[in-house]
């Protein structure tokens, strides 16, 4: 057992322990929520020495930051294959790639909390900029495209797109903190509640109203 506890406290040295260090987090959260979030606590999961994850993260909170950037990009690639089925016409893409955005929040309240409600300090990254946030560059694009087929005016992309992603990361925090449930008790509702919402703001932006 020491042997293999050194083999691994060894591997772990050398570039693995970083990885192991985010899942192992993303397990405490899953299992006891984001207050249960603690070095120590990752560190015992992974038999490592309690100061072993300082190599890598200097105080909980950037261990935070990197469990959510981890949930972004997975959710950035659900998003992302949505985008990407060109069998379906732009209008429709951006309706379904909305709703993937709220699906991610019903089934990872904890982890929507942690990526967007404020529980920890984000760097640059996580401020959801034009340049940086890559789900919203999805919407834009899609919105992009919708206008170069006709189906949208021709008018600011980034502007169509924000006024539907500011809507579904709207329901995303209503959702999250408890503030909807009378309106949609169940997450078909909250699904529901997303099209109807995502429809009407398109058609707010129809070439041919």
């Amino acid at each position: 057992m020491e042997e293999l506890t050194t083999e691994k406290k060894h591997k772990y040295h050398h570039g693995d322990l970083y990885n192991a260090l985010i899942d192992s987090g993303s397990q405490v959260i899953r299992e006891k929520g984001l207050n249960s979030l603690s070095l120590r606590e990752v560190a015992k999961r992974l038999n490592v020495s309690h100061t072993a994850p300082y190599r890598h993260f200097k105080d909980k909170n950037a261990l935070m930051v990197a469990i959510a950037q981890k949930e972004y990009d997975r959710l950035g690639k659900e998003m992302q294959k949505v985008a990407t089925h060109f069998d379906l016409p732009a209008v429709e893409r951006i309706v379904e790639c909305g709703c993937k955005y709220v699906e991610y929040t019903l089934r990872n309240p904890e982890f929507a909390s942690l990526m967007f409600n404020g529980q920890y300090k984000s760097g640059k990254a996580h401020q959801f900029s034009h340049q940086d946030n890559s789900c919203f560059q999805i919407f834009v694009e899609l919105f992009s495209e919708a206008q170069k087929a006709g189906d949208l005016r021709a008018e600011p992309s980034q502007l169509q797109a924000l006024c539907l992603w500011t809507s579904m990361h709207g329901l995303m925090m209503l959702f999250v903190s408890g503030q909807i449930q009378s309106a949609a008790e169940s997450n078909d509702q909250v699904k529901k509640l997303a099209q109807v919402m995502q429809s009407n703001i398109l058609s707010g932006f129809r070439a041919n109203p």
